[in-house]
């Protein structure tokens, strides 16, 4: 239902947004038309006031700040949390951030954050929130603070944080090396601050200025590479003016053209200028910027040219040059003159004077900042950077690859800043490579494209200028509209120049950096868009007032004020600030929006042709009063500016059903999945010991093997108590303090570290392992419309096995109903499952010589895909009385359906033994295949007293579970980011299906589901691998398989007991494998003899073929062995991916073949 909602109240927003289409250069001329000659004060904004809130918890009470006891404020700034946090687990840590956080009333920031960062390194973000866009301004020369009405809290919830540690507020001495230590202390602060406010899952934008496009880029990185969206969900980033290249790029190449460019504001002499022109040419800074500045780029740009060289320095000559001609030039703003400005954080002044605001006691205890500390906005401890930032330069670094995991970033540049120049900045990403292409295919635009919208209070200060009006007060509602700047966007980046922005480009035009915001957080579709701000009508910003009372509340969407009444007009809006919502019944509602300030062109409305409302007998001709409807639920009608068709009532009744069914359906099942799983108890001592030799054994790069665990962390960051809570969980199935078995614990970190060849460090690294039943369940939201699709396939699966002879035995009909999509033929047939969960399909086993089959699937979408190979193993026999018999279990919680969850490792035994003893004798063995997920239930019946002793020969076909104390399938399977089409496929439609991540989140325990190779003795098993696998590590699990260990390396007596004692190998080219398996190829075609290179592992030499005998390298021989259908041996599919054994026939084929050779064998 609020998919609906939110659609209903998007068009009505959109509906009424065409109140800001007006062409630029009509402003003036309008606004001055509305000024009303006795109106004397403009509306003030008022502050927000709230009667609860659901930030304030006992937790978050001590950060609670007073917002009518911050001296020398006449005002109330609303609900803020001040305070520092640790940047570790330990709560007593003395290395703490300081933040002030601000809530938003915006309703669309319910679930969103944005952090703002200064630059530096080792600014205070105090600057950026009293002078750029916190909800207060104290601006440079003003003698006293007032509220902000661009300030960015009206758009969502902002955080300013002192970062790193020992900047502004924020306490410490730790060591800060490089980013990797920024990006780590950051992140741990950042893990502090979620569980304190209780906003897991919130969307994640980072956003800062100066130095931060350096911090900001780490950071980030550092948050995706964690791949845990409770804690770091990054959806975007924007730096403006950015320190992101070497100062020769940024500064030291573009500076003698800015210069030119400005002479007119720098008035340097001619004689200077030709010098310095002459300099820049002969340095190569000419020829560097011209190269340069291509587009797309010629190939990669070389690094720009060395300041150090002799008369090269033409930065700091031409800085010199410009203080002698005006004493007072300031580098962040080059536009400014004499006098200082007298500053209340004293900088960038230097006024003097009572200067630093933040060193009074009063002030520090109002936000809970150390008293002890003396304050200075840009200053930094001896620790951070003792030697330099040692990182490289977040543009050749990590910035490429944020944007392409977030196709979400902009970089921001004022034209007015003489510290870093625009045009570095453009060099400096037409030489980064992302999304497949280096730097951006074509120019920016040269003519102004980045609109910004008009203020409300135009007309009032035309009122005041024209009229003289005495005792006028401050005009703070004011900031540059129109065509400000330009814009670009290629491949999930944009570049954004502000004509009027110096260094910090907020505080020098608000309006712009408010758009730049609006367009981050996708407010706005880009940043060419005539219209007013999101926020509020009017172009105003700010949401100026909240008042919540009983069954009445504030709402605005989108650029409207929004009323919502159960009578057809509650009131109309113009230039008001508040609207009122009433809580909604299902019965006819209406909004009323009169149009008082102009009739807008009709055909703009919504972007629908004026053919249409032309011809629409809807729309009224009157100015007062045009109604747009809008239905909601099917039965809810809006009322706006212009009628809009009804929506079909078929797309209604979509609407309603998907709104049903995620708020009766999907949600509750989505909590309900989100319970805490209940583990094994702990194994013995001894069956610990025996399990951590054997991983242990099985490793062949210990430092590769901890990384992947720790989401490939820094191998430095990982100390011992991060090894002891991966150990806790992977050997003795719980969480929390070692206890008892640390003595246990540091006997296995001995062993690790014999293997590592050193000690691993004493004490926490900020550093998180995959520790998957402890992890939050990570899932998607899933559509009714998804699950209709599902029950389709499932409809096709039922036709194709019935037509094959299968039948279909249900569960009771308590269990039939609780599985959604609903099946059909649960209720139609008249056979009935023995067990409770499992339903199944069973072909009659005819045959008095072979063996039947059990077939247990794997993750997706049931036995679909498996249908072929099921109808398939009895292809080709020759009449019905020999016919194999086959049972096809369903796992329906791995099969895409809303169900119950996993059974547990005695319960699934258990059930399957009871529908085996229904169709086999007592003593009848069978042939077991199992496919994927599939192979962890092959290993609870292993382990069955009940069921191993019937179990004969076993095919295992993409195995999870043999080499399962490896990283790579957990890891591959749940923490990978996607980047192919093949791994967002795997991602989206199996890792984040809601079944599918609760069964691997809260019921996979690995030391249970793990298949070691002893767990085969006296069997046949063949493995089925694919070479291209995305999910296991197949190269290793066949040299654990073939060769016993993970080197590949196999004695001669181990070939012997597989069946291989003669491996010399030979062309692979020619060998040919149809006398094996019997392939007709005349039947299966081109498929069949295209496979012959890859899949390896079961052939027959072909006559004629030893002149061309090579050599193989022994960790590869394993691959073409002969398959003889004696002890442990794998079929390899070199080009195949996980699954796609399955595809074709030929590939079937060579399964079938092997599958059949075991049934008769036996």
């Amino acid at each position: 239902m609020r998919s609906l909602n939110s659609l209903a109240l998007l068009l009505a927003a959109s509906a009424t947004s065409v109140v800001a289409i007006l062409p630029h250069h009509e402003a003036h001329a309008k606004y001055a038309k509305r000024a009303q000659p006795k109106q004397i004060l403009p509306r003030q904004p008022a502050v927000r006031s709230r009667l609860t809130s659901k930030y304030l918890t006992n937790s978050t009470a001590s950060f609670a700040v007073n917002g009518t006891a911050l001296p020398e404020f006449d005002f109330d700034i609303g609900e803020s949390y001040a305070g520092t946090l640790p940047i570790s687990t330990n709560a007593s840590d003395t290395n703490r951030l300081w933040f002030w956080f601000f809530p938003s009333d915006n309703p669309l920031a319910d679930k969103e954050i944005t952090i703002w960062l200064n630059g530096g390194p080792g600014c205070s973000s105090l600057d950026g929130l009293f002078q750029e866009n916190g909800p207060f301004s104290w601006q440079s020369g003003t003698y006293a603070p007032i509220p902000n009405p661009y300030s960015w809290t009206n758009l969502t919830n902002m955080i300013w944080i002192d970062q790193p540690v020992s900047t502004g507020f924020s306490p410490g001495d730790i060591l800060v090396n490089d980013e990797i230590d920024v990006g780590n202390q950051f992140a741990a602060f950042w893990k502090n601050f979620i569980d304190t406010f209780s906003m897991q899952g919130y969307k994640i934008h980072i956003t800062g200025e100066s130095y931060a496009g350096q911090y900001i880029p780490y950071i980030a990185s550092n948050f995706l590479d964690r791949n845990d969206t409770t804690y770091y969900n990054l959806k975007g980033i924007q730096i403006n003016d950015p320190s992101m290249n070497d100062f020769d790029t940024m500064g030291s190449a573009p500076v003698t053209a800015a210069a030119l460019y400005y002479q007119n504001v720098l008035n340097l002499n001619d004689t200077y200028i030709a010098n310095i022109t002459a300099r820049a040419k002969s340095c190569g800074y000419t020829d560097f910027l011209e190269y340069a500045s291509v587009f797309p780029p010629a190939g990669p740009i070389p690094t720009a040219p060395s300041s150090e060289e002799y008369g090269c320095d033409v930065y700091d000559d031409i800085y010199n040059a410009l203080y002698y001609v005006n004493p007072c030039f300031n580098i962040y703003h080059l536009t400014d003159y004499c006098p200082f400005l007298w500053d209340e954080l004293g900088f960038p002044s230097l006024g003097g004077g009572p200067n630093n605001y933040f060193n009074r006691t009063d002030v520090k205890e109002v936000i809970h900042a150390p008293v002890d500390t003396d304050y200075f906005v840009c200053t930094g401890g001896p620790n951070l950077f003792p030697h330099g930032d040692k990182s490289v330069d977040s543009s050749l670094g990590p910035l490429p690859s944020v944007i392409e995991r977030t196709n979400n970033v902009i970089i921001g540049h004022g034209l007015l800043d003489f510290l870093l120049f625009a045009n570095g900045s453009l060099i400096t990403i037409q030489n980064m490579t992302w999304n497949g292409l280096q730097g951006f295919q074509e120019a920016p635009s040269s003519t102004q494209n980045f609109y910004v919208p008009y203020h409300q209070s135009l007309g009032t200060i035309l009122s005041i200028v024209n009229n003289a009006i005495p005792d006028a007060p401050p005009q703070y509602d004011t900031a540059g509209a129109g065509y400000q700047g330009t814009w670009h966007t290629e491949r999930g980046l944009t570049f954004s120049t502000v004509n009027l922005a110096g260094h910090e480009i907020p505080q020098y035009t608000p309006g712009a950096s408010y758009r730049h915001l609006e367009f981050l957080l996708g407010r706005i579709a880009n940043l060419s868009v005539v219209g007013d701000y999101s926020t509020q009508a009017g172009s105003f910003t700010g949401i100026t007032k909240t008042s919540i009372r009983e069954g009445k509340f504030v709402a605005f969407f989108s650029s409207s004020f929004v009323s919502f009444s159960r009578s057809p007009v509650l009131g109309h809006f113009s230039t008001c600030s508040t609207s009122e919502y009433y809580p909604t019944h299902y019965a006819a509602w209406t909004i009323s929006v009169s149009a008082e300030l102009f009739n807008p062109p009709r055909v703009i409305l919504l972007g629908t042709p004026e053919k249409l409302l032309r011809n629409s007998s809807m729309i009224s001709q009157t100015k007062d009063q045009h109604r747009l409807s809008i239905p909601v639920l099917g039965f809810t009608t809006f009322s706006t500016n212009y009628d809009l068709y009804r929506l079909p009532r078929g797309v209604e009744f979509v609407f309603l059903a998907e709104s049903l069914f995620f708020l009766f359906c999907f949600l509750p099942y989505r909590i309900w999945l989100q319970r805490e799983a209940i583990h094994p108890p702990t194994p013995p001592r001894e069956e610990r010991t025996v399990l951590y030799q054997k991983c242990s054994d099985n490793i062949t790069d210990p430092e590769a093997y901890l990384q992947k665990w720790f989401l490939g962390a820094d191998i430095r960051d990982i100390r011992k108590e991060n090894v002891k809570e991966f150990f806790l969980w992977a050997f003795f199935n719980r969480d929390g303090p070692p206890g008892d078995d640390d003595e246990e614990l540091e006997e296995y970190i001995g062993i690790l570290e014999k293997q590592l060849g050193r000690e691993i460090p004493e004490g926490r690294g900020n550093v998180k392992c995959l520790r998957l039943t402890l992890d939050e369940v990570v899932m998607s939201h899933r559509s009714l419309i998804w699950y209709c699709c599902v029950g389709f396939v499932d409809f096709l699966t039922f036709c194709s096995l019935r037509y094959h002879g299968f039948h279909f035995y249900r569960t009771n009909f308590k269990q039939s109903l609780s599985i959604i999509p609903i099946r059909p033929h649960s209720f139609l047939t008249t056979r009935h499952s023995p067990a409770q969960h499992i339903s199944y399909w069973h072909l009659p086993h005819t045959s008095k010589t072979k063996l039947p089959v059990v077939f247990i699937h794997g993750i997706g979408i049931g036995l679909y895909p498996y249908t072929k190979f099921l109808n398939e193993l009895n292809a080709s026999t020759g009449t019905p009385d020999d016919h194999i018999g086959i049972l096809a279990l369903e796992i329906m919680n791995i099969s895409f359906r809303l169900t119950h969850s996993a059974l547990s490792r005695k319960e699934t035994a258990h059930e399957i033994s009871q529908i085996i003893s229904q169709h086999f004798g007592p003593d009848q063995k069978f042939v077991l295949i199992s496919h994927s997920y599939g192979t962890v239930i092959t290993t609870h019946l292993l382990r069955s007293p009940l069921l191993s002793p019937r179990i004969g020969p076993i095919v295992l076909i993409d195995p999870v579970s043999i080499c399962l104390h490896l990283p790579s399938v957990a890891f591959n399977f749940t923490r990978r980011i996607p980047k192919d089409a093949n791994e967002y496929q795997l991602y989206y439609f199996a890792s984040m299906d809601p079944g599918v991540s609760h069964t691997l989140s809260r019921k996979f325990f690995w030391n249970e589901n793990v298949l070691w190779k002893d767990d085969f003795e006296g069997r046949k098993v063949t493995a089925s691998l694919a070479g291209r696998d995305l999910i296991v590590d197949t190269e290793a699990v066949g040299r654990y398989l073939c060769c016993g260990n993970l080197s590949g390396k196999s004695t001669p007596s181990l070939r012997a007991a597989n069946g291989n004692v003669d491996v010399t190998l030979k062309n692979t080219s020619n060998l040919n494998i149809a006398p094996l398996i019997e392939i007709d190829e005349t039947e299966v075609g081109e498929e069949a003899r295209t496979i012959d290179v890859d899949v390896i592992g079961s052939g027959n030499e072909q006559e004629g073929t030893h002149d061309n005998e090579v050599d193989m390298e022994d960790d590869e021989e394993w691959k073409y062995r002969e398959w003889k259908g004696v002890g442990t041996e794998v079929l390899w599919f070199g080009s195949l991916d996980h699954a796609q054994v399955f595809d074709t026939m030929g590939t079937r084929r060579r399964v079938i073949d092997v599958v059949r050779k075991y049934c008769e064998d036996e």
